[in-house]
């Protein structure tokens, strides 16, 4: 069986098809034996994708139904034409063999899922999924091994088929469409823009298995990567600019300081309209230092203002950075909770997104609280906000390796503990001080971000030899070959039974084209072993001058 790698944006899902029974519309259970005796991972929840291959690529067009409005070419339709076909109402899990799981993607986002069927007791994989509204809904199938012709099937909760692999409905409110069938080639792929949101399930399948009213099995070889893809059209530009008065009694701050006064009832939205490529560094420092006085951040979406973080840690000093890349933003900064007083300031600071630093490289900022944690690729949510602070290119390289993940429709993995907000090491660091340092989760087979171990013990927490089970070294090679293709990185600390691994998954995706191949010496070069380097990857920027 192959390794599972597992992706959802919300909800979870299963990690090989050898359920215990045969699924039944009641049973929500994701778990899988199979997982349990080979080391493949359990059902999890996520965000971004692990497993590279297949997508929402297009290619073509299949047998599906055209669009149902006028003509484009001028000519008038013909006033006899009967009603578009519709979908055959198939049943897969009442004829054949259906394994139950879930996929369930954002609104604006994605789900994926690697799996295969490898028990032989299913020839029907069912996924309970959800088809969001106002969105391009683009659902995928690609055979990534085996012998066998994808198809998908999709029906609503009350069994109503919308699509059968090949025919989709087109009704008020909804048109499904075919991009490919899945026939001949790899990959089936077909649309749903429904003006309405709904719970549906998704049913993977072969054609094989349809063409014989699901009496024929899949190989035990077959294997896919499926992905559910939420579309929604870009953002216009000046969206992320707030009218005047969006958040009631908000008051300027621009980019200087102001003296404020806390009480335990929600304070001041204090704006900051900020351009492209800014950061934003919020601060309070304030008296009495005990006050459990909190700082809120909210940014503007474009319809409202929503909150992207809150902290009240530490003794007399809340900190919280933003950074738009991609356009202007409003970002408004609160403070509440308790009594006290003191001084805020918003200090601005122009940042150059990219591999490379060209100057002011060793600038200690605090690092920015991701826009959408799926467009940077990474999340900052479980850290200590005054512990993340470090060197301008340490942020710029992190920076890079997240918008490479996210490129990959991997999950976002996670940032903790790179300096305080002085440059101090934070607590139980004997390093991590100067901004030079920062400590990164490591990822599952099936694609999660994890602090846990993935592996066994000896006396020095470093890995038994043979204990490794569980471990994302696919999904670790894109994250670190990011990392060290700005060529700054000294050092990333990882267990010895864990870099062979990454840097020979790394070669893989150099194989596959989709990696550089020079990135292979320099992770060499950087994975470096240090105990207890098992749970998480430490990256130490070179100090040096450029």
């Amino acid at each position: 069986m192959i390794l599972c790698s597992t992706s959802a944006i919300v909800g979870g899902s299963g990690c090989g098809d050898d359920a215990a029974t045969d699924w039944n519309p009641g049973d929500t259970s994701t778990t899988s034996p199979d997982a349990a005796t080979s080391g493949d991972a359990s059902a999890g929840q996520d965000t971004g994708a692990g497993g590279s291959g297949g997508g929402a690529a297009g290619g073509g067009s299949g047998g599906g139904v055209a669009d149902a409005g006028p003509p484009q070419d001028g000519s008038v339709p013909d006033a006899d034409a009967g009603p578009p076909p519709v979908p055959d109402p198939i049943a897969p899990c009442a004829a054949g063999k259906c394994w139950q799981t879930e996929l369930w993607p954002n609104a604006c986002s994605f789900a994926t899922n690697d799996e295969d069927f490898s028990s032989g007791k299913y020839n029907v994989h069912a996924y309970a999924t959800r088809v969001h509204g106002g969105s391009e809904m683009n659902l995928s199938l690609t055979n990534t091994g085996g012998t066998w012709q994808p198809a998908l099937v999709l029906a609503k909760q009350d069994g109503t088929v919308v699509y059968d692999g090949d025919t989709g409905l087109v009704e008020p409110g909804m048109t499904v469409t075919t991009v490919v069938d899945g026939k001949t080639g790899g990959t089936a792929h077909f649309k749903v823009e429904s003006a309405t949101t709904w719970d549906g399930t998704l049913f993977v399948t072969s054609w094989g298995a349809i063409g014989s009213g699901f009496a024929e099995m899949l190989p035990t070889t077959a294997t896919y990567h499926l992905e559910t893809e939420s579309v929604c059209p870009p953002s216009q530009p000046g969206e992320g600019t707030a009218p005047p008065g969006a958040v009631s009694g908000e008051q300027t701050l621009g980019g200087g300081q102001v003296s404020v006064s806390t009480s335990t009832a929600q304070g001041t939205a204090y704006r900051v309209d900020a351009k492209k490529g800014e950061h934003i560094g919020f601060r309070y420092d304030f008296t009495p230092t005990g006050a459990d006085v909190v700082m809120e951040v909210l940014r503007w979406n474009g319809t409202a203002a929503v909150t992207m973080a809150k902290t009240d840690s530490g003794t007399g000093l809340r900190v919280l950075a933003t950074l738009d890349s991609e356009g202007d933003r409003t970002f408004w900064v609160r403070l509440y909770g308790a009594t006290s007083t003191g001084t805020l300031e918003a200090k601005r600071t122009p940042f150059e997104e990219g591999i490379h630093c060209n100057s002011d490289c060793e600038r200690l900022l605090q690092f920015p609280l991701p826009i959408e944690t799926t467009r940077e690729g990474y999340d900052l949510s479980g850290a200590t906000y005054r512990e993340q602070f470090g060197r301008r290119d340490l942020l710029m390289f992190t920076r890079y390796a997240g918008r490479a993940v996210a490129a990959a429709k991997q999950q976002p993995f996670s940032i903790h503990d790179l300096s305080n907000w002085d440059g101090t090491a934070p607590g139980g660091h004997a390093s991590h001080d100067g901004g030079k340092d920062v400590d990164y989760s490591i990822y599952t087979a099936s694609g999660q971000p994890t602090w846990s171990p993935v592996c066994t013990w000896d006396a020095e927490k470093n890995c038994v030899p043979g204990t490794v089970k569980n471990f994302g070294a696919v999904h670790m090679a894109r994250l670190l070959s990011a990392v060290v293709e700005s060529e700054r990185v000294q050092y990333a600390f990882l267990d010895d039974e864990l870099r062979p691994l990454v840097i020979s998954a790394a070669e893989g995706l150099v194989t596959q084209g989709e990696l550089k191949a020079s990135v292979i010496p320099l992770l060499k070069d950087a994975l470096t072993h240090w105990p207890k380097h098992n749970d998480h990857v430490h990256v130490r920027v070179y100090v040096t001058a450029y």
